[in-house]
């Protein structure tokens, strides 16, 4: 118990500390909640806000009405980049060459011994063996002479259920179990001396007095090398090229130790030498796609390396090794205008019709607001006025999507008679020019239905709430502090370049 705290950073006394604060929170959180009922009026006013609805009056502004804008020059593209330089900017990559010793990959090419086969039989043989089995009937018994009754009824028959009841006991079944998992020895001794169906008479063991009735035996096997050959063949094969694999490290570990790069000594192990096309840390080639056999281990000690720098030969498993060397680093730097042309210039294009419709969908509303209809002014925009079928309420925003997020929130943040612009389309492709016509209450039958239905849920969001507040106050009262620090390196995160990632964001907001 102790090691398993001390595994996990913990000690036996702060463990039990920190589970019985919970367990009190969470009877105190339990009682409360089993007693807490909140008031209606919460329920009726979530149902009331839920369904108010909203009538809204809109069009779409018509991209014929906006006027399309040139192609962009190669400076346009070039200061585009430059401002999407953090989304547009390839990562550092790095070309490697990787030694790779794997006796998994050797395998298929080994060749066994016979010799070391029968070996490898006799040396498992026993364990390889079934044991006889059989399934006991055991009765405990207060004393020799209740274990001899016993043993007379059980002889005749009877239920060993029943016969135990009569002392006030259950029967043991042991079923199908080998000599070494009955408990007692003696018992174990005794049982297995019966044949099916005989009742052994009292057994004064390890344990206490008891009586047992074998009603079933299975008989031991014994293993033979043909019964198991594919299965003590397959591990002598894997032995055999763990042990090449090892001999293959070795040489190629000498002759590094003599001088020779990592290709050379490979050479001479006879290894397995794999250089990458450009890599990122993540193990993603150019197109973003992974590169077989790069694990997160050999990318680390890859990107830990210098230009031209080989690391030491390194084992990641059973019977397997690699080593890498840093043939090229290729720094992060935006792509050759060349190369993305196309693909910049159609969000390019995007983006400048998006700020045309925005600057069209205000100059629209300007117009509406000023005392034109909505109806004129979307007719001389090419476009028609439409409404949301029943009005839109918070209830159905969830089936009116469709419309955006942005539209949605400017729809219920606007006043009655409201003239207001939005994006629309669940990727923002439209802008809409819109009005609330009128804020409708929700109707009283409906909030009174609510208000039963959603009862429990009200209540759960009050002591959610509760929960939230207690936490609070009992931090400030205990004035506790918290390391952000600590946190993230507890979940893993490096936060050493973290502090540099940030660091060169602020460094690059000050410019």
């Amino acid at each position: 118990y102790a090691a398993l705290m001390q595994q996990n950073g913990l000690t036996p006394e702060g463990y039990e500390a920190a589970l019985r604060d919970e367990i009190a929170q969470t009877h105190f959180f339990s009682a409360i909640a089993d007693g807490l009922k909140a008031p209606r009026i919460y329920a009726a006013l979530q149902g009331a806000y839920m369904l108010e609805a909203r009538e809204i009056s809109a069009f779409v502004v018509n991209p014929a009405s906006v006027q399309r804008p040139n192609p962009p020059t190669d400076a346009q593209l070039t200061a585009f980049m430059k401002e999407n330089a953090d989304r547009l900017t390839r990562p550092e990559t790095r070309v490697l060459s990787i030694m790779r010793v794997s006796a998994a990959a050797l395998e298929p090419s080994v060749t066994i011994n016979p010799v070391d086969v029968q070996k490898a039989f006799d040396f498992r043989k026993d364990s390889l063996a079934r044991p006889e089995t059989r399934t006991i009937v055991q009765i405990a018994a207060p004393d020799a002479k209740a274990a001899a009754v016993i043993s007379q009824r059980l002889a005749k028959g009877e239920d060993p259920a029943a016969v135990a009841k009569a002392y006030g006991k259950t029967p043991l079944v042991l079923a199908d179990k080998p000599k070494t998992a009955v408990p007692d020895r003696k018992v174990a001794d005794a049982a297995f001396g019966l044949a099916v169906g005989q009742v052994s008479g009292p057994i004064t063991g390890d344990l206490g007095v008891a009586v047992v009735k074998v009603t079933k035996i299975t008989p031991g096997t014994v293993a033979t090398l043909e019964s198991v050959r594919p299965q003590i063949e397959a591990e002598v094969r894997s032995q055999t090229a763990q042990a090449k694999a090892y001999e293959q490290t070795q040489t190629y570990q000498d002759a590094r130790d003599a001088g020779a790069d990592l290709i050379s000594a490979a050479s001479k192990a006879g290894a397995l030498v794999i250089t990458t096309a450009p890599v990122t840390a993540q193990g993603a080639d150019q197109m973003g796609q992974p590169f077989a056999g790069l694990t997160p281990d050999i990318l680390k000690t890859a990107f830990d390396l210098s230009q031209g720098g080989e690391s030491e030969l390194v084992e990641a498993g059973k019977g397997d090794y690699y080593a890498v060397k840093v043939e090229r680093i290729i720094p992060a730097a935006l792509p050759p205008l060349a190369e993305i042309k196309p693909q910049l210039t159609a969000v390019w294009f995007g983006q400048e019709m998006a700020k045309r419709m925005k600057a069209k969908a205000d100059e629209l509303a300007a117009r509406a607001k000023k005392g034109e209809s909505l109806d004129a002014v979307a007719t001389a925009a090419q476009s028609k006025v439409q409404k949301i079928p029943g009005g839109l309420t918070r209830q159905n925003a969830q089936q009116n999507m469709a419309l955006g997020q942005e539209f949605l929130g400017a729809a219920f943040s606007a006043k009655p008679g409201a003239i207001f612009t939005a994006r629309a389309g669940q990727q923002g492709e439209a802008y809409l020019v819109a009005k609330l016509d009128t804020v409708r209450a929700a109707p009283t039958a409906n909030v009174a239905q609510i208000t039963v239905l959603a009862a429990d849920q009200a209540a759960n969001g009050l002591m959610r709430d509760l929960a939230e507040a207690t936490r609070v106050v009992a931090k400030t009262q205990m004035k506790a502090k918290s390391n952000l620090t600590l946190a993230r390196q507890a979940i893993g995160v490096d936060t050493d370049a973290l502090a540099k990632a940030e660091a060169g964001k602020a460094g690059k907001k000050a410019e």
